[in-house]
């Protein structure tokens, strides 16, 4: 595996306005994964990619749903951490909804996140507009 301490540059994903987005964003991270050591193509994802890719689905899926789509994603590491950010053009800020009120209309998405990510959260967005909708996910083998 790549040391904690090998960089990684960033990536960025601009959505070009079609439902591809989450795709896009889970082959970038895939391939930053095989980079850096945490999957490879004979012995495939191990437990903490998988949940990478299904925060990284979730953020961009979230972002189609209640923004009308991403304005940008981002994948950077910081040793084992792998941060996800998504921007988009909604000031509604996102949250846990109780238990009782999720069903087929939803509300799965972020309790989820909540249960899978290290931690997560919004900021105001760099555009002027908008959030940034964010996760840690630790990909530390040693976790």
């Amino acid at each position: 595996m790549t040391s904690s301490t090998t960089p990684m540059p960033a990536e960025r994903i601009i959505p070009d306005g079609s439902p591809s987005a989450a795709g896009r964003a889970r082959r970038a991270l895939i391939k930053q994964m095989e980079q850096l050591g945490y999957m490879d193509a004979v012995h495939g994802l191990n437990t903490r990619c998988d949940i990478a890719l299904l925060v990284v689905s979730e953020l961009v899926g979230n972002a189609y749903r209640h923004a009308g789509s991403p304005r940008e994603i981002r994948l950077s590491w910081q040793g084992h951490m792998l941060t996800i950010e998504v921007d988009d053009r909604s000031r509604t800020t996102p949250f846990v909804r109780p238990q009782h009120s999720r069903g087929e209309s939803g509300g799965f998405g972020i309790a989820m996140i909540s249960q899978l990510a290290e931690s997560w959260g919004t900021t105001p967005n760099c555009h002027g507009s908008g959030k940034t909708v964010y996760a840690q996910v630790s990909l530390d083998p040693a976790a």
